[in-house]
Order: structure tokens, then sequence, then C-alpha cells
């Protein structure tokens, strides 16, 4: 754990590698017209919709790897809608803090159209989806918020972007993603008293337990 959260300062190789191999993101998003990164299109098709929703059945070592890293920088990545065709309407968070698929779960989970993208299911003035069973009246409610919100979606001839907001520039860094996975919900509580001591006794590191 880091210092600031009451741990040692020393580095988790696990929490690292993970914040290294989510870097190949920064570089995916980036490289926009290099041959590696159109080879990995093609033979992997990551543009259906978009690179987390990737399946790694039969694939190499590393691309295995880089997805793994990928799920877990996820949770960092917020879209900003262009042409609608990459970010999920319901999975992926384009608004606020959570995807819809979280924030509506009851009506999630009764959808129909699973994992289609903004422009799949949002034509700028209808919200095509369709669901098993009938709505109750509060989900009916729910559902007129989630048009209000989808409405407010204005396409443009650019991409879907990814926006890294663990930082304040919004471009991904490894150490932004290192200090999100690596705090555990410790408190920081007399750390620096803690950590002083020449010889702390054993029984000073259980205030760092969090309640």
């Amino acid at each position: 754990m880091k210092k600031e959260y009451g741990g040692l300062g020393l580095p988790c190789l696990r929490d690292l590698n993970i914040s290294l191999m989510a870097s190949w993101l920064k570089r995916y998003k980036i490289d926009k017209d290099k041959l590696w990164k159109d080879l990995i299109d093609y033979k992997y098709n990551t543009t259906n919709p978009n690179i987390f929703v990737t399946n790694t059945v039969g694939a190499s070592s590393f691309f295995k790897g880089f997805i793994w890293a990928a799920q877990a920088a996820k949770m960092g990545y917020r879209w900003k809608i262009g042409n609608g065709q990459k970010a999920r309407l319901w999975e992926d968070n384009w608004l606020g803090s959570s995807s819809l698929a979280i924030q509506f779960w009851p009506i999630y989970r009764i959808l129909n159209e699973k994992g289609k993208s903004v422009a799949d299911l949002w034509d700028g003035v209808k919200l095509k989806c369709t669901f098993r069973r009938n709505f109750s009246s509060e989900m009916y409610q729910n559902w007129l918020d989630i048009v209000e919100l989808v409405s407010t979606i204005r396409f443009t001839d650019e991409e879907d972007d990814m926006i890294w907001h663990f930082s304040s520039n919004g471009v991904y860094s490894s150490q932004s993603l290192y200090k999100v996975i690596n705090f555990r919900g410790i408190k920081n509580v007399h750390v620096s008293a803690v950590l002083g001591a020449e010889d702390p006794a054993p029984c000073a590191f259980l205030s760092l337990v969090s309640d």
C-alpha cells in the first residue's frame, strides 16, 4: 500500500503490471494510423463495437494480457460521443459516473438489445429499444428519464473518444491507475507516527486496519 493510505510504500508488482499493461490502451487510442493497430483491429475485430468487448478466444498471450488489463482500466474511461458507433448505449459510461445499465438496472435486465452502440439504438429522434415484458409504473418513469438523458446526445462526424477521468488532462497514466487499484479502503490513521517510529511494536500496526 502507498504510505498515504497507511502502507509502507512498497510497490505491488501485480497492480503495477496491470497499470503498465493498460498503457497499451493509450497507445491503441493515439496510434490511429499505425500498422500494429490496424492488424489488431483486423485480427480480433476490436471495432465491434469497441476494444473492451473483444473476444480473446484463440488470441495471443500478449493480447489476452492486454485485454485483461483493459478491463481494469475500463472503470477510468468515460466516452465522449462523436458518431456513436463505438460507445455502447447501455453498458459504457458516457454520462455521469456510471453506465445506464448500472443506473437503471431493472430496465436493463429485461432489455433485448444489449451490447449495441449508441448509433444502433438512437437515431437522434427515437430510442429503438424493446423489452421482454411490460413496465411497471415506476419503471415507465425511469424509461422517460432514460429517453431524456439520451436526447441530450448530439452526433458529430468524429469517432467516439475515450477520456481518462482519473487525471486532470484526460490522458491515461500508469501512476493514476495504480493509485486507484492499489487503494484497499485503508484509512490514514496515525500513519506518520507509526512509520516514523524507530522500533515500532507489532501491535502499533493494528491502528492501520480500517474499521
